[in-house]
């Protein structure tokens, strides 16, 4: 190897190692820019927070005369029954914080651990999209 060689190799060298030291800070910088924008993430106590609702896939029924299909969809989990005064369904779901009534255009939603609760219509039509099916069964 002449001196020319050495010289360019010994370059290298360097260089290599100097984008190695290079990488190694922004790897640095990059975990604690992480952490400090997950520390920006958690709630601040006695503070007012924004948050955004996890898309979660539930089933549901609409409410409309439609008795024998919500007693199948509810099961043992509620009662229905038409208010002749008002000519409507009325739809009486048990909950672990009391009853809840829902009415014709309402839905009743089954959670994610199996739960039911009644939501408005316009409320649930903002809130959830359709993503397939007319479900004929109940598990």
């Amino acid at each position: 190897m002449n001196d020319y060689e050495l010289i360019l190799f010994m370059w290298v060298t360097i260089l290599t190692l100097v984008f190695i030291h290079f990488v190694i800070d922004m790897l640095k910088v990059c975990k604690k820019l992480k952490e400090s924008t997950d520390e920006l993430k958690k709630p601040v106590l006695g503070g007012m927070n924004k948050y955004i609702k996890k898309p979660v896939e539930v089933e549901a029924l609409q409410i409309h005369e439609n008795t024998s299909e919500i007693k199948e969809f509810i099961g043992e989990n509620g009662d229905t029954y038409i208010d002749d005064e008002e000519r409507k369904t009325v739809v009486v779901i048990y909950t672990l914080e009391g009853d809840m009534k829902a009415t014709d255009g309402d839905y009743i939603i089954k959670g994610v651990k199996g739960e039911f609760y009644p939501c408005r219509g316009d409320i649930f039509e903002e809130t959830y999209e359709l993503v397939g099916g007319q479900g004929d069964t109940y598990e």
